[in-house]
């Protein structure tokens, strides 16, 4: 599974990031990815942590910043080299300004446009289009939530 932008830490991974199963038996590898490597880091040791001894599940943490097209594509490259494929995408990334429109600047919508919109389609596109161009099947094709459905 890819996932996408973590909340902090303090919510409920498995609420917020779509990880409802990770802890059964036999549960799903998981990416987690934020602009933040350290804090990943420390939320892929917690979550690994709070597997059952019998859960082989693994957590991998990589840095990418949805904004950047680039940094999505080696996201999803580095997925599909570590776990062979992407059954999952979770589009958790976001951001907004609770705040009347006159005091949002232009630099604040524009980076909740670039985060909201542009960062969930560099994903859906990257989660579709790299598999595919490497040779990668996928069955059935990912789930692509918050985003673009494929089927």
């Amino acid at each position: 599974a890819l996932r996408v932008r973590l909340p902090k830490i303090k919510r409920s991974a498995e609420t917020h990031t779509g990880l409802t199963g990770f802890r059964e038996p036999g549960g799903c590898n998981v990416v987690i990815a934020s602009r933040n490597l350290d804090r990943l880091k420390s939320v892929a040791t917690e979550l690994k942590a709070s597997l059952p001894p019998n859960n082989q599940a693994q957590v991998t943490p990589i840095k990418c910043n949805i904004r950047n097209e680039e940094e999505v594509e080696n996201l999803v490259r580095s997925t599909l080299d570590v776990y062979g494929k992407i059954n999952f995408l979770v589009n958790n990334g976001g951001g907004q300004f609770m705040s009347p429109a006159e005091h949002i600047s232009a630099k604040g919508w524009h980076a909740v446009i670039e985060t909201n919109l542009t960062g969930t389609f560099y994903m859906c596109k990257a989660g579709i289009l790299e598999p595919l161009e490497q040779g990668f099947t996928t069955s059935p094709s990912p789930w692509l939530w918050n985003g673009l459905a494929v089927e």
